[in-house]
């Protein structure tokens, strides 16, 4: 992932480091998933990172934009390397797609419902070896058209 990083920042210039921002955002889905704001706090109070001490808040938010930004030019290459490194056949790909809406009070409950509330679509293309290929997160409040 370094690599497919640092290809990508290429000659840009950022205020912050980008990798150093993705790897504690990587490091602490691993570890204790979290929202941003946790995930900062937590690299601060239960991690040495080191990084840390030049990010601020909202540049785990810029980070996030710039992998956004270059979805799937990495997903691409997460592929081909995974195909490379560990033969992965990709003959036959799974897709999955469910709506989801995550409400909470408290950082602990989530709901799922399929009424009143903002959703999501959240898709996904797996191996036959159960490892994840490719993802979309689409609106899923939308109104099928019939024509």
């Amino acid at each position: 992932m370094d690599d497919i990083i640092s290809e990508l920042l290429g000659d840009r210039q950022f205020e912050f480091d980008v990798h150093g921002a993705v790897k504690g955002m990587v490091i602490n889905r691993a570890i204790n998933a979290r929202s941003k704001l946790s995930t900062f706090e937590w690299m601060d109070r239960d991690m040495y990172y080191p990084e840390r001490e030049e990010l601020e808040l909202h540049h785990l938010y810029r980070a996030l934009g710039f992998l956004i930004s270059h979805k799937n030019t990495i997903e691409g290459r997460i592929l081909s390397n995974l195909t490379d490194l560990f033969s992965m056949d990709v003959s036959v790909v799974f897709y999955d797609c469910s709506l989801v809406d995550m409400h909470s009070e408290s950082s602990q409950l989530v709901e799922y419902f399929r009424k009143g509330r903002t959703q999501s679509l959240v898709s996904l293309v797996m191996s036959r070896d159960r490892l994840p290929i490719a993802h979309e997160v689409l609106p899923g409040n939308t109104r099928t058209s019939r024509q």
